[in-house]
């Protein structure tokens, strides 16, 4: 537990100019208390991208060619493979990374080569790349942009019950009707 004082001075009332949001207040004995950012659920993810998505990429020299990522997303957890094409620096790779709100951060990992990835994903999924140091194309830098091409499956499983209870005339027992909803 911390202990301490904290002064009016330290903790301003945000309604006024120059002052702190409350919630730099709190953070500072959260992240100390052993929750994590991630944790307090401030950016929540708001996107899917599950799927296969293709486009291109262009280096910081103008050398360019196609991009395509097939990915799986399990919660804020991004995974899948995916190949720059007529790149001389790296080309199969996994990529692997995480998404906040709409904003993915995360790398390709190509055999020796680690190539980390920034990107935001809207009606497609645009940001850059990065090589950095220590080998193969060491500084290499470059942008992309994907569509997905092919959509997110959405498997016919169940996603909520519904139930109705109603009584007959006369009656002083409920009868209950109720059904599954499905995604289609």
């Amino acid at each position: 537990m911390l202990r301490g004082r904290t002064s009016r001075r330290q903790i301003r009332d945000p309604r006024r100019k120059g002052s702190l949001h409350p919630i730099w207040a709190i953070l500072p004995a959260l992240l100390l208390g052993g929750c994590s950012l991630e944790d307090l659920d401030l950016f929540p993810t708001t996107v899917d991208v599950t799927g296969t998505w293709n486009g291109t990429w262009l280096n910081s020299t103008g050398d360019s060619g196609s991009v395509t990522m097939t990915l799986s997303q399990d919660g804020s957890t991004v995974t899948g493979p995916g190949n720059f094409i007529d790149s001389t620096c790296f080309a199969d790779g996994v990529v692997s990374g995480s998404l906040i709100g709409n904003f993915f951060s995360g790398q390709l990992n190509a055999g020796a080569i680690s190539v980390d990835i920034t990107g935001a994903v809207a009606d497609g999924f645009s940001g850059a790349y990065i090589v950095p140091p220590g080998g193969t194309c060491t500084g290499d830098i470059g942008t992309f942009d994907l569509t997905r091409t092919a959509p997110m499956e959405t498997p016919d499983l169940p996603i909520g019950r519904w139930t109705m209870l109603f009584w007959e005339e006369g009656s002083q027992e409920p009868v209950e009707v109720g059904g599954v909803l499905r995604a289609h």
